[in-house]
């Protein structure tokens, strides 16, 4: 089965979604227009530049696009492609997509989960190579001590803090100044 996309507005700036079937390979959202979309998912995913454009999953498309303007929506149920993945990225994003709307997680803390409690750095580095964020949802990892850690998608930090608010999460501590260095 061939891959479909998907392009489409929500509140959080443009989205892409890239799959198959009921299977999500790659999203990116927080894009200004649909052009930076399919740039993002070329250089991230594969995407061919002619790639068509099909609503290929309208449940998903409408429970992002419900997301973003804050609705509790799990997406639990989605299936993402794991193959590829080495079996700590594996049990990683296993343990990740447990942790619920509204809660966070630190690095170390996610690191146990997965079954490595020494490997917090490589759980950052799996989080920021992460080709599902919000359905595998990396902006619930935070670093040590409340603080935000990092972010890679389109406006970095500051894109993880309105994500967390928007699920009511209040006590992470924002620091501006390195939200700005991300940017730049």
């Amino acid at each position: 089965m061939t891959s479909a996309l998907s392009v489409f507005s929500t509140s959080l700036g443009w989205v892409g979604l890239m799959g198959d079937g009921n299977r999500v390979f790659a999203l990116t959202f927080g894009h200004s227009t649909p052009v930076q979309v399919r740039l993002q998912l070329e250089s991230k995913a594969g995407l061919r530049n002619d790639s068509p454009d099909s609503d290929w999953s309208p449940d998903l498309r409408e429970r992002l696009q419900a997301y973003a303007l804050g609705a509790v929506v799990d997406f639990s149920d989605v299936e993402v492609d794991i193959r590829g993945l080495t079996t700590f990225r594996k049990n990683v994003v296993q343990a990740l997509r447990e942790v619920g709307y509204g809660q966070t997680v630190s690095y170390s803390e996610l690191a146990a989960l997965a079954g490595s409690p020494k490997a917090a750095r490589a759980v950052g580095t799996a989080m920021s190579s992460n080709r599902v964020p919000i359905i595998v949802p990396c902006h619930r990892v935070v670093a040590e001590g409340q603080k935000l850690g990092g972010f890679s998608a389109p406006s970095g930090l500051s894109m993880k803090q309105r994500l967390l608010e928007l699920e009511g999460v209040t006590h992470i501590r924002f620091d501006q100044r390195k939200a700005e260095q991300t940017l730049h």
